[in-house]
């Protein structure tokens, strides 16, 4: 499901923010059968699954699951590179960063890094292909675990701790990716049956305010002098006419509000509701698109 950076934009605008260069989602650190199964969902991206998978997900090819593996060393005391991918791991050939090539590692660092995948949560990256060269660069999927912590009984991931109630069930969501300033693209998505509580917990209560709009090494804040999301869709052509950040996103549903004691109070879409809500969203997406036909067939005659 989507988290975080990426929530935040489909949740309160409808589209992902156009500034954010990487987007972020989490997985149910569970097996079917309920145990704890970190390793079982890795697997789900070494290149032998990957390549059995290429006919359901031709532009899955070549994509890549890393892993954050700090502070490893080899026994000669040589430095291992931060991220490294299942497969080097499980047959103790991975990187280091000095040259970004592999290396064999001793049996015993092997053992290590491969328990610390298969038994603590750690944050993983997804990049659009292996080469160990582009692992330091801003484009990529942040991935990591949500579970259900034994002591509280909410889910958690590794920031923050939410009821359980506002993850699950996952709901499916339409969001926009507005991939420059004529193209974008409509995905359906896994969401957070709450998102709105799962942002009052992350992002505390200003996320309904005006955009984030830069990352400050722990969260998003509104810089002034920023970008905007308003001058992006200005300046944008005809392909967003009449496409501005929506006060009520369908995923969202309605925005909490709060009681006496000013806590927050959610209220959750009955099935009537949500289902306007998605036909709502499609006939304004059809306008949308008549009103984009409309300015080019206009541009056209006037060629």
């Amino acid at each position: 499901m989507i988290t975080e950076g990426s929530l935040l934009g489909a949740t309160r605008d409808g589209f992902f923010l156009p500034w954010d260069s990487d987007a972020d989602l989490a997985f149910d650190s569970r097996a079917e059968n309920g145990t704890e199964d970190l390793g079982g969902f890795y697997e789900l991206f070494t290149r032998r699954e990957m390549k059995l998978s290429e006919k359901k997900c031709p532009m899955c090819k070549g994509v890549t699951l890393t892993h954050f593996m700090d502070g490893f060393k080899d026994e000669d005391g040589t430095e291992l590179y931060w991220w490294q991918t299942f497969d080097d791991i499980l047959v103790g050939n991975v990187i280091e960063p000095v040259t970004m090539h592999h290396r064999k590692v001793s049996a015993a660092t092997r053992n290590q890094m491969l328990q610390r995948i298969l038994n603590e949560k750690i944050d993983s990256r997804i990049f659009p292909n292996s080469l160990p060269s582009i692992r330091d660069g801003p484009e990529y999927i942040d991935v990591e675990p949500f579970w259900e912590d034994p002591d509280s009984g909410k889910w958690r991931n590794l920031q923050v701790s939410v009821d359980k109630g506002s993850m699950l069930p996952t709901q499916r969501c339409n969001v926009l990716a507005l991939l420059d300033k004529s193209s974008s693209e409509r995905l359906e998505l896994n969401c957070p049956s709450r998102p709105a509580a799962f942002l009052d917990v992350y992002y505390q209560k200003q996320w309904t305010t005006p955009p984030y709009n830069r990352y400050d090494g722990n969260r998003w804040v509104n810089v002034e002098g920023g970008p905007s999301l308003n001058d992006f869709l200005a300046n944008s052509t005809a392909h967003f006419v009449g496409l501005r950040p929506v006060k009520e996103s369908p995923l969202a549903g309605p925005k909490p509000t709060e009681d006496a004691k000013g806590q927050r109070l959610y209220a959750d879409k009955t099935s009537d509701e949500k289902d306007k809500a998605t036909a709502e969203q499609a006939a304004k997406e059809n306008s949308d698109e008549k009103a984009l036909l409309e300015a080019q067939e206009s541009d056209d005659d006037n060629a």
